[in-house]
């Protein structure tokens, strides 16, 4: 978000700041919840660097609306990424990593379907960094 607003003391502060909630909370959780910890603290960091993007770009613009059409593209997608785990965790027993890591795949499939799907300014990302693949084998 604040890419545009030609401050990168207060993107690198950000980045920062996130990078060490990050650290710090995902090695607490992971130790008091294990892998789910993990998650836990990349959620809440997430969730921190929105909130302080938001606030900047709030105080040094006048946009009120920081909601964007692809945060909420984002947030439909991960509702039913979660609804398709859930499902799928009530079915396959979590036994061992394999069956975890199916199950993790199966939600990351999910979610990057439905964006693809109903977000124009994801396709065009996905294209856009397909396209400098493809361009970047041929050189």
């Amino acid at each position: 978000m604040l890419g545009g607003l030609d401050r990168p003391d207060l993107g690198f502060w950000v980045s920062l700041a996130e990078l060490t909630i990050n650290v710090a909370l995902g090695l607490a959780l992971w130790y008091a919840y294990g892998p789910l910890g993990i998650v836990a603290a990349t959620v809440v960091t997430q969730a921190f660097a929105y909130v302080a993007n938001t606030v900047l770009v709030r105080r040094l613009t006048d946009v009120e609306t920081v909601v964007t059409r692809p945060f909420l593209a984002q947030i439909g997608a991960g509702a039913v990424m979660g609804v398709v785990v859930l499902a799928a965790k009530s079915v396959v027993p979590l036994a061992g990593w394999p069956a975890v890591v199916a199950v993790v795949g199966l939600g990351a499939i999910v979610y990057f379907l439905v964006l693809f799907a109903v977000s124009r300014f994801h396709r065009e990302t996905v294209r856009g960094i397909y396209a400098d693949f493809i361009g970047s084998r041929g050189a």
